[in-house]
């Protein structure tokens, strides 16, 4: 019976148990090597009260998960990512590697960059990183490269958002940004051109996710995403989000990680987006000739000859009269009033919408 119990002793001794995370107060066994020498994993070490080192949030080692970092990864998935943006790409895929910048910190938020120590290799113009630091919340774009897609100067980078939590003055290697994971994404700034997102492929199991998008930008231009075809460019028909203001065209995109992004809602609108409005004076009151017109023109900030108009009298003119308008030189419009028959139209003001 001796014999017979040791044996059973010996095989529970000699089988450990594998666990991602110990309870409070137990003692279990890890199989990894020491814990103590690799940061959160180790072999046949006892854990008592089931403490480990939190990882960083970035992390995606087999490092132990603690209730902290479990937690925060929660957090985050649900986080809002705010992006002040210009235009161009902004690739959330890159293929870059050994970026290593110093960053001028204000506040805890990462405002600029003042020295390079690693210039990294393989990065290009649009490419998006994350910082690790702080909160690993800071997000930054390429927006010029050297030889071999180094990244040489400070210049070359320019912050998407700050981030939280960041101290100055030290070395912050970055790691392809994780928006693509974030539930909402609220854009800012005014567009100097039209601005393409690029989100991360790969399969259906690892990158399909749906995200929430405020595009708050103004200018006129257009934002769009798609999905990475794995070599720095897009593929897919993808999905144009339209400017509102304070969230009011909130977008709900889903991404399958494999082919496209689509729509995963209509897009409803708290406020007409994308057009100028104006009134124009007084147009009318004269009397016209069959096929005859008299115009007035009215001042609107941002429009261009490219756009259509609609134009919408404040009164009726009168029976035999139609009216419309177009963008007669950028930033100007011009209202015409006319006749289809003799007679006079009444003097009245114009209402007009510039649609982008």
């Amino acid at each position: 019976m001796k014999k017979i119990l040791a044996i059973i002793v010996g095989f529970f001794l000699l089988c450990p148990i594998v666990n991602a995370q110990t309870s409070q107060n137990t003692t279990a066994f890890i199989y990894r090597p020491s814990i103590a020498s690799t940061n959160g994993s180790g072999t046949g070490t006892a854990i008592t009260n089931g403490t480990a080192n939190t990882q960083s949030v970035l992390d995606n080692t087999t490092f132990i998960a603690t209730d902290a970092f479990v937690n925060t990864e929660i957090l985050r998935y649900h986080a809002t990512i705010p992006l002040n943006i210009t235009g161009g790409t902004y690739n959330f895929q890159p293929l870059g590697t050994g970026l290593l910048p110093v960053a001028f910190v204000s506040g805890g938020a990462v405002m600029y960059f003042s020295f390079i120590v690693s210039p990294g290799s393989g990065y290009a113009v649009g490419d998006v990183v994350a910082l690790n630091g702080g909160n690993n919340d800071a997000i930054v774009v390429v927006n010029t490269i050297g030889p071999g897609g180094t990244v040489p100067s400070p210049s070359d980078l320019t912050v998407l958002y700050g981030g939280t939590g960041y101290t100055g003055g030290l070395q912050m290697p970055v790691t392809p940004s994780q928006i693509s994971a974030g539930n909402t994404i609220t854009l800012t700034g005014t567009l100097t051109s039209n601005a393409l997102f690029i989100l991360g492929s790969s399969t259906y199991l690892t990158s399909s996710n749906q995200l929430i998008v405020n595009n708050n930008t103004t200018g006129a231009y257009t934002v769009q995403f798609k999905i990475s075809n794995g070599s720095d460019g897009s593929t897919g028909v993808g999905v144009y989000v339209p400017q509102g203001t304070n969230n009011s065209c909130a977008a709900s995109l889903q991404k399958d990680g494999v082919h496209d992004v689509w729509l995963a809602a209509p897009i409803t609108c708290d406020v007409a987006p994308n057009y100028f409005s104006g009134t124009s004076g007084s147009i009318g009151g004269s009397v016209l000739a069959v096929g005859a017109c008299t115009t007035g023109t009215v001042s609107i900030t941002g429009s261009t000859t490219a756009m259509g108009v609609v134009v919408t009298p404040s009164a009726y003119p009168g029976d035999g009269m139609w009216w419309d308008g177009y963008v007669s030189t950028p930033g100007t419009v011009t209202v015409r009033v006319c006749a289809a028959i003799h007679g006079t139209p009444t003097a009245e003001t114009y209402n007009v919408r510039v649609l982008q």
